[in-house]
């Protein structure tokens, strides 16, 4: 969770980093082999810097399931401010036919 504690400038910045990580990721998984070969479930890792710095992780999963796609990602870093140490942590789930129909997705910061 986010401390209310910390300025606003600073955690409209954690959050940019956060919505770029996940642009990139979600380009790099559109442009994956994944895309062109049929696949029952996908999982990966990934390393998150800033700078030289590991300062998180994400993983997706993605699994067919009686023709419904199932598809989890996780982002999750930490960096360190004035001494505190913030810690964000996001999930995004959605399911889709496998024609590419949205049948739910959620979203938890």
């Amino acid at each position: 969770m986010i401390n209310l504690k910390y300025p606003e400038k600073l955690v409209k910045i954690i959050l940019k980093i956060f919505l770029n990580f996940s642009f990139l990721l979600s380009i790099h998984y559109l442009s994956s082999e994944v895309k062109y070969q049929k696949v029952d479930r996908f999982e990966r890792w990934y390393e998150v810097f800033l700078g030289n710095s590991k300062v998180g992780h994400a993983h997706t999963f993605i699994q067919e399931i009686n023709h419904t796609i199932f598809s989890q990602t996780i982002f999750e870093f930490s960096i360190k401010r004035g001494g505190d140490l913030i810690k964000i942590s996001t999930e995004e789930k959605t399911e889709e036919t496998i024609d590419g129909k949205i049948l739910g997705f959620s979203s938890k910061i």
